[in-house]
């Protein structure tokens, strides 16, 4: 149990920090606050934030500076597209699975962002 909380601890902290780049908040080669400061203000181990920032570093969105700490990529824009173009093409592929075509899929959007609207 102790295993899955940390889990979802850590990837909770990873979209918070996801959520402030990709926001603008964080700029490329804008440094994060540190480690320590993030482990007081999610009120959780230094190992549960260095975690979550070891993710976002394997999915191209930070990168780590020795003795520096951690920086948003230069190119967030770029990367900010990439993972929706691949959020896209997972949403496309399971709406083909469910029997659906990209037109349905349009119609499904417009419908939607009528209903949200409201």
């Amino acid at each position: 149990m102790y295993t899955t909380q940390c889990k979802r601890k850590y990837l909770q902290i990873a979209g918070q920090i996801k959520k402030e780049i990709f926001c603008g908040n964080l700029q490329g080669n804008t440094p994060l606050p540190t480690i320590r400061k993030y482990a007081i203000v999610c009120q959780v181990s230094i190992s549960t934030v260095s975690k979550a920032l070891q993710f976002l570093e394997r999915q191209g969105i930070i990168y780590a500076r020795r003795t520096t700490g951690y920086y948003v990529v230069p190119h967030i824009y770029e990367k900010k597209k990439e993972l929706a173009m691949s959020l896209i093409e997972d949403l496309v592929t399971a709406v083909r699975i469910l029997g659906y075509t990209e037109e349905d899929l349009l119609l499904f959007v417009k419908e939607y962002k009528k209903d949200v609207g409201k």
